[in-house]
């Protein structure tokens, strides 16, 4: 018996602080949309400000795009001169592979972005 009270005991306090969490996450929830709002007003009021945002995020989006292709630059120049250092009978061989692996992932990049 007294192990039963205990066990309702531990259940109800469970119950409960899942609920305090359950509130405790819609007050972040509803801190969070309020600040967004806030800021969303702000954006509204200083459209400087809001286009100098925009600006920088399409810099920095811009930017993501050539590192991406200064990336691809770099293994093509890296595979060139892996092919220098192997013996001529099997340059053709190894080429036509790796120009292979190197368009399907050329392609699979430009499609998952």
């Amino acid at each position: 018996m007294e192990d039963n009270a205990i066990n309702n005991i531990m259940k109800t306090t469970e119950t409960i602080l899942h609920t305090e969490g359950l509130i405790g996450e819609v007050i972040h929830d509803m801190m969070k949309d309020e600040i967004k709002a806030l800021i969303r007003k702000k954006l509204t009021d200083n459209p400087d400000i809001r286009d100098g945002i925009k600006n920088a995020m399409k810099e920095i989006l811009e930017a993501k795009i050539l590192e991406s292709y200064a990336i691809v630059k770099l293994i093509k120049y890296s595979s060139d001169l892996g092919l220098t250092m192997v013996p001529s009978d099997m340059k053709k061989m190894l080429s036509k592979d790796m120009e292979a692996i190197i368009q399907k992932g050329i392609e699979n990049m430009l499609i998952d972005k």
